[in-house]
């Protein structure tokens, strides 16, 4: 019983490492490492109030080192919430490290493992042949308007073609494969 529950709990923590993590960063915590291949945006800044521009420090993976102002006044006093919705709305990959040079305020991240953004899960798996008697052909069709389906070949396609959709089928052959 302890075996079988210390393997789901190992499942469940292995579930959650690689889910969406949100991170505060904070003058008492001012830095992040992730991935180079992790999605990281930028969700929030607290500084819409303070006088001075928030600064972050991002750092690629070929070690290039790049400085995003976040919100902040312009010299006239008026908010520049234009570029500080702008830059919200801005999404880095490649990266390896963010920190933050404020003192009092607080920038929140969305940070989104490579594993996160193009999950793709089959319902089901085809074992090709089901037993030593089956014999299958896999039919790869194409169409203009997902009603009528034409056998597809890959010689009928070039850059002048004209965009269609594309499905796959395996279909039990009817007459048996000869043996050499």
């Amino acid at each position: 019983m302890k075996t079988i529950l210390a393997a789901v709990l190992a499942a469940l923590s292995l579930g959650t490492a690689q889910a969406v993590e949100y991170v505060a960063l904070t003058p008492t915590n001012p830095s992040k490492t992730v991935a180079a291949t992790d999605l990281v945006e930028i969700v929030g800044c607290s500084n819409v109030r303070s006088s001075s521009t928030l600064l972050l420090h991002l750092t690629f993976s070929d070690e290039t080192e790049v400085t995003v102002a976040l919100g902040g006044y312009r010299r006239d006093g008026v908010n520049s919430g234009t570029a500080f919705a702008r830059t919200l709305s801005q999404k880095y990959t490649g990266l390896t490290a963010l920190r933050s040079s404020a003192t009092t305020d607080v920038i929140t991240l969305k940070i989104t493992p490579v594993s996160e953004i193009n999950v793709v899960t089959p319902g089901t798996v085809l074992v090709l042949p089901e037993n030593s008697t089956g014999n299958y052909d896999v039919v790869v069709e194409a169409s203009d308007d997902l009603v009528s389906w034409l056998p597809f070949f890959s010689q009928t396609v070039n850059s002048q073609t004209a965009k269609k959709f594309f499905r796959t089928r395996v279909i039990r052959s009817e007459a048996p494969v000869q043996k050499p």
